[in-house]
């Protein structure tokens, strides 16, 4: 077997990449600007059946109308394929040899890998260059499934991307690169992720294949077989109230959450009757002195007013509405002024 610390490109200026994902993710809408020759994508699922909508990609006025409805540019993975003139496969994670056969009949030489199931390596023997993968944290931390909510709630000072080698585990391979930056404070799941999977992962990848296309050799940086801290499970906003008390958290923490997931964990809110059945929509932040609140805990207070919630911590008050728009906003409010 190769040695997978180094990979070696066998000709110079052609590289064949091939993606594999599970979804339209930031980096899967940039793949086909990759440098070298993006070849196809791979979606590497659990559920055997091909999805309605992948057939949508042969109805083009049908792939874009649904687009459309759902607010996208693509309607699936199988769409953004063919407009963009890529290979595609529906793969489901058992079929490990059709993974295989698929990889040799595409000519592939890099396998890149973001967001996925674990890509078992004897699915990659016959792949010049091995496998690849984009995990959106700055490992050996918060490796797991969903590391972007793990860093909103420890509140780390810095977030980041690292691309690795693929090992026999989930992100443990060696580190080829990373780049990190300062965490800007209040950004939704799609926002975070488009900046460090669309923004900075495609950058890092590009400058890697750029190397590999030319014949480079990139030698890895090996990881401690163990994490510094456990596995970064999936984390959903009805699981945060079980084991994150409102009363422990900051007002600035509890605003990262609620703008985080773009809905307020429903086990921080004491609201009764049709209140407990909607999803409650972050709409500003403010520095306050506020009163006549109604007590949730010793440090949080809310004011229920109609379809917005007044959620009133000692120092700041933030405001939810049960209306709020659902897609994704950059203007909501966050007063800083009087801090």
């Amino acid at each position: 077997m190769k040695d997978n610390n180094r990979y070696v490109c066998a000709t110079s200026g052609e590289l064949r990449v091939v993606l594999i994902t599970n979804g339209l993710r930031p980096f899967t809408l940039k793949f086909h600007r990759l440098s070298g020759q993006p070849t196809g994508i791979v979606s590497w699922v659990g559920d055997s059946s091909v999805r309605w909508v992948d057939a949508l990609a042969y109805v083009p006025p049908l792939a874009r109308l649904y687009a459309r409805l759902r607010g996208r540019q693509y309607a699936s993975l199988a769409h953004f394929c063919r407009a963009n003139g890529l290979r595609y496969a529906c793969i489901r994670k058992t079929r490990v040899d059709t993974l295989k056969r698929i990889l040799s009949r595409w000519q592939t030489d890099l396998v890149i890998t973001s967001g996925c199931p674990l890509v078992p390596l004897q699915a990659l023997e016959g792949v010049k260059q091995g496998g690849i993968n984009l995990h959106p944290s700055l490992l050996p931390t918060y490796r797991g499934a969903d590391p972007l909510p793990w860093q909103v709630v420890d509140q780390v000072k810095h977030v980041g991307v690292t691309v690795h080698r693929l090992s026999e585990q989930y992100d443990a391979g060696a580190i080829l690169a990373q780049s990190r930056i300062l965490r800007t404070r209040g950004k939704s799941r799609q926002q975070m992720s488009q900046q460090l999977e669309g923004d900075m992962g495609y950058t890092l990848l590009s400058g890697l294949t750029a190397r590999l296309a030319r014949g480079e050799k990139l030698a890895g940086r090996e990881q401690p077989q163990r994490g510094p801290m456990p596995t970064a499970r999936k984390l959903s906003v009805h699981q945060i109230g079980h084991f994150r008390q409102l009363n422990d958290l900051a007002a600035e923490t509890v605003w990262d959450i609620i703008r985080f997931y773009n809905q307020c964990p429903p086990q921080w809110l004491e609201v009764s009757g049709w209140r407990k059945l909607v999803k409650w929509r972050p709409v500003g932040f403010k520095y306050v002195v506020g009163y006549d609140f109604i007590w949730i805990s010793s440090q949080w207070r809310v004011k229920l007013s109609g379809p917005t919630i007044f959620l009133m911590h000692q120092t700041a008050i933030i405001e939810l509405n049960a209306f709020a728009g659902l897609q994704e906003s950059e203007s909501l409010e966050f007063d800083e002024s009087s801090q």
